[in-house]
């Protein structure tokens, strides 16, 4: 049995992380705590009286299930939570069905969510003395299972949403531009064909993304291009820009700058749809430790404490998972404003 007080191990090589988790720990009431920043040094303090291990998915010198597994077989008592900077619930599935613990995802209630899996982890505890312990551990599984499932679905509503039903919106815009123009009508049409290819190809990288451990790296400028350039062929809006974000891109993790991106496409793509607007500004650009995102319209606004639909909660949502600020301004008749800070 584990005693009232049990023995953590913490292993990132990330020095914040290991404070900060730490600290965390401590603030829960939990003090024999261990920090390693290598997976050797992890090793080489193996015992059979570790309780609970937190391990980051990605070092430096090792990652992925491989990691796991070593780490599983020298702490064959320990229960493992797996924690990462990564949104990618497939690898939470994939690694609590190879016997994990539980999964963490950084930066997201990071105090709520460790708080709830060590309380489970307690009652874990409690429950390897009932004799009906094996069929309530499956019952656990089964539910933490669940659980995942449902942060699959929630994931694939929110891409589908800001990405590929943006994409595909855009593309509509561009064929009703086209039916009220003679002068660049194929130019619109070519446009709207080419959107909808995007909007095939996301929906394939979303398929291979679910399915796979890591994401390819993608470049911020690029992306940020591919929203604005359809938005600027539309007639009734003069669009500004100042982007600089190159300096950004090594800075951010590829799911850090997919949130970015799903962020700017949301808000443009409801400026073309619902603002009326005649002017677009929009500013990206780093300042000191943050990636600052301005952008506002002259358009009809709104009453923002009467409206808060699926599109502003995502965008509040993904600020959320960057650990970001943000400030709306707007009422009716007098335009809108987003202003975003993303520390970097």
């Amino acid at each position: 049995m584990h005693k009232q007080q049990p023995n953590i191990f913490i292993l990132d090589d990330d020095l914040s992380c290991l404070e900060f988790y730490s600290e965390l720990l401590n603030q829960l009431g939990y003090t024999n705590i261990k920090c390693f920043s290598s997976k050797q040094d992890l090793l080489n303090n193996s015992n059979d009286n570790v309780s609970i291990i937190l391990m980051d998915y990605y070092l430096a010198d090792s990652s992925g299930k491989s990691l796991y597994k070593e780490i599983q077989a020298a702490n064959s008592n320990a229960s493992i939570i797996v924690i990462s900077s990564q949104t990618d619930i497939q690898i939470a599935l994939d690694i609590m069905k190879i016997g994990a613990f539980d999964y963490l995802k950084k930066g997201e209630n990071d105090v709520q969510r460790l708080n709830e899996i060590l309380h489970k982890w307690n009652q874990f505890i409690k429950l390897q003395g009932d004799e009906n312990y094996n069929s309530i551990s499956l019952k656990n599984m089964a539910d933490l299972i669940t659980e995942t499932e449902s942060a699959i679905k929630k994931e694939l509503s929110n891409e589908l949403h800001d990405n590929i039903t943006q994409l595909l919106g855009t593309s509509s815009l561009l064929i009703n531009t086209a039916l009220k123009s003679d002068t660049n009508r194929i130019d619109l049409l070519s446009n709207s064909r080419k959107y909808i290819h995007i909007a095939l190809d996301e929906l394939r990288k979303l398929s291979h993304r679910l399915n796979k451990e890591s994401e390819s790296s993608i470049l911020l400028t690029d992306e940020i291009d591919k929203i604005l350039a359809p938005l600027k062929l539309q007639q009734n809006i003069c669009i500004e820009d100042d982007i600089k974000v190159k300096a950004v891109d090594s800075k951010l993790d590829t799911s850090s700058k997919i949130n970015v991106v799903r962020i700017i496409q949301e808000i443009t793509n409801n400026t073309i749809k619902y603002a009326k607007a005649s002017k677009l500004i929009i500013s990206i650009k780093p300042y000191k430790s943050f990636l600052n995102i301005n952008i506002t319209d002259d358009g009809v606004g709104f009453n923002y404490n009467y409206k808060s639909g699926l599109g502003i909660n995502n965008i509040k949502k993904r600020v959320d998972k960057l650990n970001g600020m943000y400030n709306l301004i707007t009422e009716q008749e007098a335009g809108c404003s987003w202003q975003i800070k993303v520390p970097f």
